[in-house]
């Protein structure tokens, strides 16, 4: 035994631990897993929110559509009160339509006697200038009433841009209105009698009181810009905000023959924010002032 060698023979599995190497496999796997878990859960909860911001962002430009609530607790009370909010806003808007389209009829059928009494009276030029007064008045209380009911049921569709603009142009033949129409197959998707109502309007404004008016459009990937230039007097700066406010005249006289009832340019704002656009002034190329619509396609 002094001069022996003792061999041991042992398998290489067998020099490593098993604990070490499931430890090193436990500690990499565990917080992938979790973290998978984690993430299919977010997206879980993050879905209906998206769902949710898209519906608000259509609501907005007057595009109604329907959202069930679902998700976590918190989301479904956000959702749950987004539609409480889009019922109780539909039913003021039904019930202002409602009330103004009552009192326009009210208003309406004296003025219709009122204008058949006044065709027996003779054709004197206070007969005619009274003529004139409830034809105005009957003027004023349909744009009143347009400018109340907004953009209540008319559905979406899509609109080639530039024959709606060729269409308005020959409702003002007698206009002095040249076309710059950049070529493009994109569409709107809008209200097209709203539309036609808004630019009829700022077309209108334009004629009142210039003798030039260049109609152009700007085609970006997402927006359209609709340019109205004129050579009028244009609109002084410090009064550019004011004359979108419902009944604003710069006429401070409110005499008809100068300028309308102040509705126009208030009902043209509206119907470019129904449609999630922008509607701005600024000094025109040709010396007058410069009407932008800009609109998303």
């Amino acid at each position: 035994m002094n001069n022996s060698t003792l061999l041991f023979s042992l398998e290489e599995k067998n020099l490593y631990t098993r604990t070490t190497t499931i430890l090193i496999w436990w500690a990499v796997v565990t917080p992938l897993l979790f973290l998978l878990i984690a993430g299919i859960f977010m997206k879980n909860q993050i879905r209906p929110l998206k769902k949710l911001t898209v519906v608000v962002k259509d609501f907005g430009k007057g595009r109604e559509k329907a959202f069930k609530p679902s998700g976590a607790y918190e989301v479904r009370k956000v959702g749950q009160a987004f539609n409480s909010m889009k019922d109780r806003i539909k039913r003021q808007m039904k019930q202002r339509t409602e009330m103004l389209a009552g009192v326009s009829h009210d208003l309406k059928t004296p003025l219709t006697r009122m204008k058949l009494e006044l065709a027996f009276l003779g054709d004197s030029q206070a007969i005619k200038n009274l003529q004139n007064d409830v034809q105005q008045m009957s003027k004023m209380i349909d744009e009143y009433l347009a400018f109340a009911q907004g953009a209540d049921g008319e559905p979406f569709s899509y609109i080639a841009v530039n024959s709606l603009i060729q269409s308005i142009k020959r409702d003002f033949k007698h206009q002095n209105i040249t076309l710059k129409l950049q070529k493009t197959d994109k569409k709107l998707f809008g209200r097209a009698i709203l539309l036609r109502r808004c630019l009829s309007n700022l077309l209108s404004n334009a004629a009142r009181y210039a003798t030039i008016i260049e109609i152009s459009t700007l085609i970006h990937p997402k927006r359209i810009s609709i340019v109205i230039d004129d050579n009028g007097p244009g609109i002084p700066l410090d009064k550019r905000e004011d004359v979108f406010k419902a009944f604003f005249r710069l006429d401070d006289s409110r005499n008809p023959n100068t300028g309308g009832t102040g509705l126009g340019l208030s009902i043209a704002k509206d119907i470019a924010n129904a449609h999630g656009g922008k509607l701005s002034l600024d000094d025109a190329p040709i010396g007058g002032l410069r009407v932008m619509l800009s609109l998303p396609l």
